[in-house]
């Protein structure tokens, strides 16, 4: 019998996004750390399955990307779509979409730069228009209050004035309503540049007939190397019979599983 391994959703979350990044400061690039990072709590190995079965208990709805509602949507949307700088499990800030960034001295202006490689999953690059542009919505519109202006430098520089100085970084840049993403025509499923794409023809309510909601790697970040993610909601059922069967990984709070 294969070996399975248990991990709470937030786990999760760091064991499934492989992607190699630097840490930053408030005024200056981001450097790259030393060593591994230490967030990961699962490396891509020689031998490793193709495709990951992860079993999650909440509905996936595309509507509400890329703002989750419930954990599975977090697991999810965490690998489809991608902020300017994400927070690692330790509280550090690193890179997302903005391979660097500077404050002037008293916080109130931010100047972002958007990573040189940053690819739409139709292939289009990422630019400072449509980090502005994806800004612009309902769903920003709360947390945005405290700014003042977002303004093009150029193709790849935003800056960012807030309306009051800023003592800290401001993480509101890390949360899924400043995730950078594009109108799909062909699915209720915004297009976005992290390392898995959503394919329009599985993500449908009725997943095309498979039951799981299918993550593939976005080939343009080099994702011929990553896993296939297989999500599956197992509903009412008890999550455990699903680990005896094929799940690779369960999302979950029953205390029996963790046990």
């Amino acid at each position: 019998m294969r070996q399975r391994h248990h991990h709470s959703w937030f786990e999760l979350v760091y064991a499934l996004v492989l992607i190699c990044a630097c840490g930053g400061s408030r005024t200056a690039a981001p450097v790259e750390p030393e060593g591994t990072d230490p967030c990961v709590v699962a490396h891509r190995t020689v031998g490793a399955a193709d495709t990951v079965s992860i079993a999650v208990s909440h509905e996936l709805n595309g509507h509400h990307a890329p703002l989750p509602t419930n954990p599975s949507e977090r697991l999810v949307f965490r690998q489809l779509y991608e902020t300017l700088v994400r927070v690692d499990c330790d509280g550090q800030i690193r890179p997302g979409l903005a391979g660097s960034w500077t404050t002037d001295d008293d916080g109130q202006v931010w100047t972002f730069a958007v990573r040189r490689n940053a690819r739409f999953w139709d292939g289009s690059r990422v630019t400072a228009g449509d980090v502005r542009s994806s800004w612009v919505s309902d769903r920003t519109s709360t947390m945005g209050a405290s700014i003042r202006a977002v303004l093009i430098v150029s193709d790849r520089s935003v800056v960012v004035t807030f309306k009051t100085p800023r003592k800290t970084f401001p993480t509101m840049f890390a949360h899924p309503a400043f995730a950078v993403v594009k109108e799909n025509r062909n699915s209720d499923w915004p297009i976005g540049t992290g390392p898995y794409h959503a394919p329009h023809d599985s993500l449908g309510p009725e997943n095309s007939g498979t039951g799981a909601t299918i993550l593939r790697p976005t080939k343009s970040q080099g994702g011929a190397t990553r896993p296939v993610l297989s999500f599956v909601r197992v509903g009412q059922r008890d999550v455990r019979d699903v680990l005896d069967r094929d799940a690779d990984m369960v999302v979950t709070h029953d205390p029996r599983v963790i046990e």
